[in-house]
C-alpha cells in the first residue's frame, strides 16, 4: 500500500482526479488530503510514501527526493495567494500570516523584505487586528476581488514582477527508497489528471474554479520554474 498527502485546495484537483481514477494505480494506494503545512509534518514524520511537498521545505528534506516534473505552480496571477488590507501598501505596519502555509508565507517576506523594502513589520498568527491578511487556497479565491477589501494584492503577480518569473508552490517528493515502477505509474497517474482538465472530467460546476485551474494554475515544470525556485530558496535563505 503506497500512502501519498495531496494538498486539499481546489489546484490539487487534477492530481486527486488522477490518482483516485487511474486504473493501474487505484488499488494500490491510501491518499490524504489536508493543508500545506500538515503535508509539512507528514512529510518530515516519514509518514507517507509521496508528497506534494510546498517549496518552502524543499530545504528540510532528508528521506525524500523530488520524483516528478509536475508542480502547482503559477505565472503571473494566481488568484489564491493574496494579501488583503483597507491601507495602502507603504502604510502597513502588521500583518497576519497563514498558519496552513509556510511556502505563501516565505513569499511575502520575501517580497516585503526584497522587493518593497518593508522590513519593519510585525507579524502574528492568531486572529488578533492586523492591517493586512494573508490569504491563500480556496478562502483566497472566495475573497479574491471581493468588495470586502480595498485592497488585493497578488503574490505571484508580485513575484512575477519582481523577478520575471513564474512561482512554484509545490512540487512532488518520494521517499528514497521507492520503486522506480512505482514512481513511473505514480506520473502517469498525475498526467491522467491533468488531461482530464481540458473536457472539465473533475466536474467543477463553479466557472471561476474551473477558470482558475485551467488558467492560472500551470502543473509542469519547465527551466523558468527552474530558475525561480532556485531564486526563491536563495531569498529564503536570507531571511
Amino acid at each position: 500500500m503506497i500512502k501519498i498527502s495531496a494538498i486539499k485546495y481546489i489546484n490539487s484537483l487534477p492530481f486527486i482526479y488522477g490518482i483516485t481514477k487511474y486504473k493501474n494505480f487505484i488499488n494500490n494506494i491510501k491518499l490524504l488530503c489536508d493543508n500545506p503545512n500538515n503535508l509539512r509534518s507528514f512529510i518530515l514524520n516519514n509518514d507517507v510514501d509521496i508528497s506534494l511537498c510546498p517549496t518552502g521545505m524543499i530545504k528540510e528534506l532528508n528521506n525524500y527526493n523530488i520524483i516528478s516534473n509536475f508542480c502547482i505552480s503559477s505565472f503571473k496571477y494566481v488568484k489564491s495567494v493574496i494579501l488583503v488590507s483597507n491601507y495602502l501598501l507603504k502604510d502597513i505596519k502588521s500583518i497576519q500570516l497563514d498558519k496552513e502555509s509556510c511556502t505563501s508565507n516565505y513569499l511575502l517576506k520575501i517580497l516585503l523584505n526584497f522587493y518593497w523594502n518593508k522590513n519593519n513589520i510585525e507579524y502574528k498568527y492568531d486572529n488578533t487586528n492586523t492591517d493586512a491578511y494573508l490569504m491563500i487556497g480556496d478562502k483566497a479565491l472566495m475573497n479574491y476581488n471581493s468588495k470586502k477589501f480595498t485592497y488585493y494584492i497578488d503574490l505571484s503577480y508580485e513575484w512575477y514582477k519582481f523577478t520575471k518569473l513564474p512561482f512554484v508552490f509545490a512540487l512532488w517528493v518520494g521517499k528514497n527508497n521507492l520503486e522506480r515502477k512505482t514512481i513511473k505509474t505514480f506520473n502517469k497517474s498525475l498526467q491522467y489528471g491533468i488531461n482530464s482538465i481540458k473536457n472539465n472530467k473533475l466536474k467543477i460546476e463553479t466557472k471561476s474554479y474551473y477558470d482558475y485551474i485551467k488558467n492560472n494554475i500551470q502543473y509542469k515544470m519547465n527551466y523558468s520554474k527552474k530558475l525561480s525556485l532556485k531564486l526563491f530558496l536563495k531569498y529564503q535563505k536570507q531571511l
